[in-house]
């Protein structure tokens, strides 16, 4: 009898659970597609040989169901379709548009409408404000379609929250529309901004910070981890961290992070070698601190062939990152140095160092969009390897540890000691800087 009442219990709260978790619908262009996942007969963007998003979890709107615990309900995403009837070369695309799929959301909780990129793109007549009354041929301009897409949503969807999503980079006049439209029916709007792309779409990183800036007008603004380091006692809780592609084996040993390299991966751009290498597992934590130091001893007794490395990175995205390290060579000697990748081209600044050594500490130092990279034998007295600038880290970074096997190799890394620190790398104490 009490198993019984047991087991009705536990029925009656997954029931509860289930009917308390939101399902997430998204009415969206090819930003929100990817292979599977869409309507069948829709053209699908993702997964593209020029963009570095391969896996459907990479998504924004993955990483928000993921983050949030919700479940996706409906995908109604089509690849190179207008909010508005009017679509490339004047084309009537009112069979494809979003009003025309306003339906098909299913019955959700939470409704993403991520559009207005292909009006913009291909210029689609802005027509005046109109909320009421539309006519198929209003709706062939952007301001009455858009306006007739949220009055149908809301009388379709009334128990769904709607968000607007609205792309960087896009003409004025569509970005002024969709924020007076929006605010006339209450629909928040959210206005993306430093979104990473490559072939005009949002890369994996693009995604992730598409997904962090929902998450900041959806839940508010998430505590900046190493600010509140800062204020601690520097101690990185691991937690906070995530992979960005996850290496071959990774465990948790007390402080201590170990992490296996997979064969053929790698991080370089371009530059010599002629190829383009982005595998490479990174795990890092993100950060709007301007001034910061981050230290953390690697030991890599276990390399062991031709440029197995593991070090300190700070990845921004497929084209800008850097990262410091020890590369083994043979039995008598390896590389201790540095890889600077600014807008897709790397350089190597290097030094040989004896095949003996098997552990190494490095410090790396922010201060606004510079960098110095360090390194240390004794995670005390540390040596300047390098002094750059990063074009693409005016705000948000992210950064942290890497290890990687670049030919038909693997080994174990493991980093331990990771903590940040006030900026050790100090202001400049000669010449005075130029007046801007």
């Amino acid at each position: 009898m009490k198993k019984a009442l047991v087991l009705t219990l536990l029925a009656f709260a997954a029931i509860a659970a289930s009917a308390q978790t939101k399902k997430v619908s998204i009415l969206g262009d090819s930003y929100s597609t990817f292979k599977d996942y869409n309507p069948e007969g829709y053209a699908p963007f993702y997964p593209d040989p020029n963009n570095d998003l391969k896996e459907v979890e990479q998504t924004w709107w993955s990483l928000f169901i993921k983050e949030k615990g919700y479940q996706l309900e409906k995908n109604n995403s089509w690849g190179g379709t207008t909010i508005c009837g009017t679509g490339f070369f004047n084309r009537d695309v009112s069979a494809s548009c979003f009003l025309s799929r306003v339906d098909m959301l299913g019955d959700p909780d939470i409704i993403f409408v991520f559009g207005g990129t292909n009006d913009a793109w291909q210029r689609s007549p802005i027509g005046e404000y109109q909320y009421s009354g539309w006519t198929k041929d209003d709706c062939k301009s952007f301001r009455p379609a858009l306006a007739c897409l949220l009055d149908t949503l809301q009388k379709l969807y009334p128990k769904a929250v709607i968000y607007s999503l609205l792309n960087s980079e896009l003409r004025e006049e569509i970005n002024e529309s969709m924020r007076v439209v929006c605010q006339h029916y209450g629909v928040p709007l959210i206005e993306l901004h430093d979104i990473d792309k490559q072939n005009g779409h949002p890369s994996i990183a693009g995604m992730e910070s598409i997904c962090e800036q929902i998450l900041e007008v959806t839940d508010g603004p998430a505590p900046d981890i190493v600010a509140e380091a800062l204020s601690g006692n520097g101690k990185l809780d691991l937690n906070a961290f995530n992979w960005t592609r996850e290496p071959a084996g990774c465990e948790v040993k007390g402080d201590k992070l170990y992490v296996t390299t997979a064969p053929h991966t790698d991080l370089w751009q371009r530059t010599y070698y002629h190829f383009r290498n982005d595998n490479a597992p990174v795990f890092q934590i993100k950060t709007r601190e301007k001034y910061f130091s981050f230290v953390v001893k690697t030991d890599f007794s276990q390399s062991h062939h031709r440029f197995d490395q593991c070090g300190i990175v700070m990845y921004l995205n497929s084209d800008n990152w850097l990262k410091g390290s020890v590369e083994f060579e043979n039995e008598e000697f390896q590389h201790l140095g540095s890889v600077v990748t600014n807008n897709g081209w790397s350089d190597w600044a290097t030094t040989a160092i004896p095949a003996n050594v098997k552990t190494m500490w490095y410090r790396f130092s922010r201060r606004g969009d510079d960098f110095c990279i360090e390194c240390s034998n004794n995670g005390v007295d540390f040596s300047q390897m390098r002094i750059c600038h990063m074009d693409a880290a005016s705000d948000r970074i992210s950064f942290g540890i890497y290890a990687c096997s670049p030919e038909d190799s693997s080994f174990t890394a493991v980093f331990s000691d990771m903590k940040v620190t006030e900026c050790m790398w100090k202001a400049h104490d000669g010449q005075q800087p130029d007046a801007e």
